[in-house]
């Protein structure tokens, strides 16, 4: 009985040891509760543009592109050349640059075109004119204009 008694008081202080542990441990150490990790996730995504293109019938790609006050449209056209896609232009001078083809997808192609949009708001100012900031999402989709 003595034995059996042990080992119970052994369990006690066990359980009782841990409990106190996990009471007493500093929540910074846990990853998940750390506030200075959310606040690195969200330094580094605030430091990027999120550009997404909507090929129409291809596959969609999603770039994150280093925030570095570029307009849209120098945005855009390097992504493009990084990717070997084709990239071509028309500059209506004070109007402002419009994108006419962005991969095979070319303007007037099945009657859709190029068009950009800032979460689900169309800007209206020329590709050239509007400058991203950190943590925006642009999303480029080859579709039927509204306009």
């Amino acid at each position: 009985m003595t034995k059996k008694l042990n080992y119970s008081l052994l369990l006690v202080i066990i359980i009782a040891a841990g409990a106190l542990w996990w009471f007493m441990r500093d929540p910074q150490t846990t990853v998940i509760n750390n506030p200075s990790n959310n606040q690195a996730a969200n330094q580094i995504n605030s430091a990027l543009v999120t550009v997404n293109f909507d090929f129409y019938n291809q596959d969609d790609v999603s770039i994150n592109y280093p925030y570095n006050e570029e307009s849209l449209f120098a945005i855009t056209q390097t992504i493009a050349k990084d990717k070997n896609w084709t990239f071509s232009f028309k500059d209506y001078a004070d109007m402002g640059l419009l994108v006419e083809q962005i991969g095979n997808n070319k303007n007037g192609d099945e009657q859709k075109y190029w068009q950009y949009f800032v979460g689900k708001d169309q800007p209206q100012v020329s590709v050239d004119k509007y400058f991203p900031k950190a943590g925006e999402t642009i999303n480029w989709k080859f579709e039927t204009s509204n306009f």
